[in-house]
């Protein structure tokens, strides 16, 4: 990746100095999301879903946010919630 860079913008950043890095996501084995309250009062969960978190962001986020104000999430939370 680097190679390719360096030859689409030769000029494009001082190469010497590249760092690279992983931008890993938490992710459970299967993919299935953690949503729901911490330990914590002011800390909830909406993590674990990986690469198919575009996908589910919009309804994880729906999820997250009927827990927080204590409406009943539309669909069941069976094995998707934060541990108590």
């Amino acid at each position: 990746m680097l190679a390719t860079m360096q030859t689409l913008f030769p000029d494009g950043a001082d190469w010497q100095r590249a760092e690279f890095w992983a931008g890993l996501r938490p992710m459970t084995p299967q993919g299935t999301p953690i949503l729901g309250p911490s330990r914590l009062a002011n800390l909830w969960f909406n993590t674990g879903q990986g690469h198919m978190g575009w996908t589910m962001s919009h309804g994880a986020a729906r999820i997250t946010a009927d827990l927080i104000v204590g409406k009943s999430p539309q669909i069941p939370l069976e094995g998707m919630t934060a541990p108590a």
